[in-house]
């Protein structure tokens, strides 16, 4: 599993087509909130454009029984040039489950 997230290339043109093959279930435990794909694609969406730049940095990968959890850094600066440097800092994690080869499920954790 290892091998293959490191193959993994963020898009540099991330669009709305983009999004077309989403077909999971996104969580977000912080807020107790569970997303369709719908609501998932209309937020992701409205985040397109407002950054200049991010670097994610991954820390470490925890890999598991039909799930891969990756920590990770994701300082940005905003169109303006502006960045915040506690948000920068946080440690972020992200666990994705997996079922059939495929991503079943996407939790964030902050």
């Amino acid at each position: 599993m290892r091998q293959n997230l490191n193959q993994i290339k963020p898009e540099k043109n991330l669009n709305q087509t983009s999004t077309t093959n989403l077909h999971l279930p996104k969580m977000h435990p912080r807020f107790n909130a569970v997303l369709s794909k719908e609501e998932y694609k209309k937020g992701l969406l409205s985040y397109l454009g407002q950054y200049g730049k991010c670097d994610i940095q991954i820390t470490n990968i925890i890999e598991g029984l039909n799930a891969v959890t990756v920590e990770y850094l994701h300082p940005c600066v905003d169109q303006q040039g502006n960045t915040d440097e506690k948000e920068n800092k946080q440690k972020l994690m992200t666990l994705f489950e997996f079922s059939g080869g495929k991503i079943k499920r996407i939790r964030h954790y902050f």
